[in-house]
């Protein structure tokens, strides 16, 4: 990897165009969600506060041990990097307050994986959870990339909290739909319910957005969801993270060992997940007298 390293700082910019010849290329530490990698990105001298497009040093790695030839990798992670540089648009037209009011959402993170990463980003603690902020970008076919928000976004904007929460749930309803709850057995094929971990009940409900993305934070933005759906069912709510996109929940009448339902989220997050869509280990229990609490 460190020899892997020094080709990429002394060759790959040659393989971009003529825009980047100004443009000086770093390599720094990012956070993601529950992982950091080396991230390669561009940057001007000029720009006093900016938004760049990066690609990661370990994927590219991968790619090169993939392929075995390091000038095809370097010339595919160039189109990447040039592709996220599309119609000259300028990121520091997304960095905003106006923008950012407009287009931010939330997310739900866990705490205990991303620690380092929450140190700079804006962030409300929630149970052993933390609200965290994106900023939609736009692209051709809608919003399919974002920025997170960053503290320093926050100081040199001077970006108001609570009308930054209160316009990041109302655009989060808008960009991904409402909430759906769906009965586990409807949406997995018969032939997959035996590959399902441990002896993981079937009277799960799968509760997420209409664009199945970013399900999970419905339970911070909306908790008048989960009482609606505790009346309909008529029952309090076990609710397990599987995932950032979506919860399940089972009646609290139909199960009552909490250690057997935090064995089926931790198994759901070590063998079924990509490390980046892991939410938490934690298994939570909605009251329909006092709330959403923690396990």
């Amino acid at each position: 990897m460190n020899e892997f390293k020094e080709a990429v700082t002394k060759d790959f910019k040659r393989f971009l165009d003529e825009s980047f010849k100004d443009k000086e290329m770093v390599m720094y530490p990012l956070y993601k969600m529950n992982i950091a990698k080396t991230a390669i990105s561009f940057k001007s001298s000029h720009e006093e506060m900016s938004i760049m497009p990066v690609v990661y040093l370990e994927d590219m790695y991968q790619f090169y041990k993939d392929t075995g030839n390091l000038n095809y990798t370097f010339a595919q992670f160039a189109c990447t990097v040039q592709t996220k540089f599309f119609k000259n648009l300028h990121f520091s037209d997304w960095i905003t307050a106006e923008y950012i009011y407009e287009h931010v959402y939330i997310q739900l993170v866990g705490n205990e994986r991303n620690a380092d990463f929450l140190k700079d980003h804006v962030h409300i603690n929630f149970m052993d959870l933390s609200v965290i902020f994106r900023i939609a970008l736009p692209a051709e076919d809608g919003y399919n990339s974002s920025y997170l928000l960053r503290q320093t976004h926050m100081d040199y904007l001077q970006l108001d909290m609570d009308y930054l929460r209160q316009k990041a749930i109302q655009n989060y309803e808008h960009f991904f739909g409402m909430s759906q709850l769906v009965n586990i057995l409807d949406i997995i094929p018969k032939k997959l319910l035996s590959t399902l971990p441990g002896k993981m009940p079937l009277e799960f409900y799968v509760l997420t957005t209409q664009k199945k993305l970013f399900g999970a934070s419905i339970i911070y933005a909306f908790p008048e969801t989960l009482a609606r759906i505790s009346s309909e069912l008529d029952d309090d709510l076990y609710i397990l993270p599987s995932s950032i996109h979506e919860v399940l929940i089972l009646k609290a009448s139909e199960r009552r060992d909490v250690e057997g339902l935090r064995e089926i989220v931790c198994s759901v997050n070590e063998e079924s997940l990509p490390v980046d869509e892991i939410l938490s280990d934690s298994v939570y229990y909605y009251s329909r007298k006092s709330g959403l609490q923690l396990l």
